[in-house]
C-alpha cells in the first residue's frame, strides 16, 4: 500500500501500488478521470473526460491495471486523429495520459501514466494566421438526461488562431473540427454500436460524491453513479471563452 497522491477529499484516502491493481477486478460504477496533457501556443494544456465503468464485455473481468490501460487505448484508437485535428502542427497536445479512479470503493487503485509516442505528439492542421492568446478557447457544454449544475459538464480547446475568430465568435472549421472529435467520442461511448462497452462518458460531479459534511444541516455523500450521469448530447459553443480561471493548466 501507498499514500494517496491524489487531492480528492473523502475517496482517496489510500491507493494501490501497480501489483496490487493486477489483483483487483474492476466494480461496475467506478469512475475514471482520462487526462490528455500537451502544449498549445507554449502553455500546458488539459483536457479531460470521466468514465463510468459497465459491465464488462462478454462477462470477462478485468483488472484495474488492465482496465485503465484499456481506457487510454481505446481514447486512442477511437478519438486521437479528429482530437489531434483540432490543433495546428505547431502546438504538441498529446504529450501524455494519465488515468485515475476518482470515485469507488477506498483504497482506491492508482493509475497509469503514458506517454505519446513520438509521432502522434502534434496538431495536424495546417497554420492559417497569427496565433491568438493561450487562454483563449472554445468549449463545449456535456449534458445529461438530468437538470442542474452538476449535471452538466465543459471542455475547453485552446490553441485558437487568429483566422478562427470573427470578433468574438469562433468560427470557420474549428467548430467543424471540434464537432467531428465530440461525433468520435460520442459514437464509442455514448450511443456505441456494442451496448457492452466498459467506459460510458459521464459527467461528474466531487460535490455529490463527497457530499458537505460541514453544512448545517449535513449533506451526506451519494454513490458513484449518482454523483453525476451519462452523457446523451453536447452542446458545441461559438462564443469565445476564457481558460484563464481553470486550474492545472490551460483546457479542461
Amino acid at each position: 500500500m501507498v499514500a494517496a497522491a491524489e487531492n480528492h477529499p473523502r475517496r482517496c484516502a489510500y491507493t494501490y501500488d501497480v501489483a496490487d491493481m493486477e489483483a483487483i477486478v474492476v466494480a461496475v460504477n467506478g469512475i475514471y478521470r482520462l487526462v490528455v496533457q500537451g502544449t498549445c501556443a507554449g502553455q500546458m494544456h488539459i483536457h479531460s473526460l470521466h468514465f463510468r465503468s459497465t459491465v464488462d464485455p462478454d462477462g470477462l473481468a478485468q483488472s484495474e491495471a488492465d482496465y485503465q490501460q484499456g481506457l487510454i487505448d481505446s481514447w486512442q484508437s477511437v478519438a486521437r486523429t479528429t482530437y489531434r485535428a483540432i490543433f495546428y502542427t505547431g502546438d504538441s497536445p498529446c504529450q501524455l495520459y494519465r488515468v485515475r479512479k476518482v470515485c469507488g470503493s477506498v483504497p482506491l487503485p492508482a493509475g497509469p501514466d503514458e506517454a505519446e509516442v513520438v509521432g502522434s505528439i502534434l496538431g495536424t492542421t495546417p497554420p492559417g494566421s497569427d496565433i491568438c492568446a493561450p487562454w483563449l478557447a472554445n468549449n463545449v457544454t456535456w449534458r445529461t438526461g438530468f437538470g442542474g449544475k452538476s449535471y452538466r459538464g465543459r471542455s475547453y480547446f485552446g490553441g485558437l488562431q487568429e483566422s478562427d475568430l470573427t470578433q468574438a465568435l469562433v468560427g470557420g472549421t474549428r467548430l467543424t473540427r471540434t464537432t467531428a472529435y465530440l461525433d468520435a467520442l460520442v459514437t464509442a461511448y455514448v450511443t456505441p454500436a456494442d451496448a457492452d462497452t466498459p467506459y460510458r462518458l459521464f459527467v461528474f460531479s466531487p460535490t455529490l460524491a463527497n457530499g458537505k459534511p460541514d453544512a448545517d444541516p449535513p449533506v451526506a455523500p451519494v454513490s458513484c453513479q449518482n454523483a453525476g450521469g451519462d452523457v446523451t448530447r453536447y452542446q458545441v459553443r461559438d462564443q469565445l471563452a476564457s481558460m484563464k480561471s481553470r486550474k492545472a493548466g490551460h483546457g479542461g
